[in-house]
C-alpha cells in the first residue's frame, strides 16, 4: 500500500511541477490518448499500480492544467455558449 500511496504522491509532485511547462488547455493528441480509457472492462482484476500509470499517463496530459483551488471553465464555458 505504501508503495502505491508513494507513486500517487510522486505523480501528483511530477504534475504540479509540471504546470509552468504546459499549455492549459490540453492538445488535440493528449485528448485523442484519452481512447486509452475505453473498451471493455478487464476479465480480471487489474493492480492498482497499472491503473494509476494508465490514468496520469492518459488522463493527466488531456486535463486543463490549473492548480488554483477555484476552478470556473466549465461555468465560463457555459455562459459563452449562453451568450453566443
Amino acid at each position: 500500500m505504501r508503495t502505491l500511496l508513494n507513486d500517487a504522491a510522486n505523480r501528483a509532485a511530477d504534475y504540479l511541477e509540471s504546470l509552468d511547462n504546459r499549455s492549459v488547455v490540453p492538445t488535440a493528441a493528449a485528448v485523442a490518448a484519452l481512447d486509452r480509457l475505453g473498451g471493455s472492462l478487464p476479465d480480471r482484476p487489474t493492480a492498482p499500480g497499472d491503473v494509476l500509470r494508465l490514468l496520469d499517463e492518459a488522463g493527466s496530459p488531456a486535463t486543463v492544467s490549473n492548480a488554483g483551488g477555484r476552478y470556473f471553465g466549465f461555468e465560463s464555458v457555459l455562459r459563452v455558449a449562453a451568450m453566443g
